[in-house]
């Protein structure tokens, strides 16, 4: 259910907190379509650099690939899409584990390290 004004016909940018499986953000997706909106776009704060669900790529690269086949779609509904659909972070994984390492909170680093190294994607 959205709250608040009319999205038919209107380009929207998603917000999100952080991106894992990507769940929330393709609810999001379906929420603003069924509204008559369109996604331009998908900002996340924390990228947890995840692989996808039944795959071996990123869970970003997965939504934003997605982004862009609705994007299709939506051009067909005659809604236009102004540029290219992308899903972007804030922060990511790598960045917070840097971060963390110059602060020296060598502790916090291993457990983001075997976190990473459990489901995040293999480079």
């Amino acid at each position: 259910m959205l709250v608040g004004a009319s999205l038919e016909g209107k380009r929207v940018l998603v917000l999100d907190d952080v991106i894992t499986a990507g769940t929330a953000v393709r609810e999001a997706l379906d929420a603003v379509k069924s509204a008559g909106g369109v996604v331009v776009g998908v900002v996340v704060a924390l990228d947890r650099e995840e692989v996808a669900p039944g795959g071996t790529g990123s869970t970003m690269k997965d939504v934003e690939a997605e982004i862009k086949n609705r994007a299709a779609e939506w051009e067909a509904g005659k809604t236009p899409v102004v540029g290219e659909p992308k899903v972007r972070a804030a922060v990511r994984m790598g960045d917070l584990v840097a971060w963390l390492e110059d602060q020296g909170r060598m502790e916090d680093v291993q457990k983001m390290r075997a976190y990473r190294d459990q489901y995040g994607v293999k480079e």
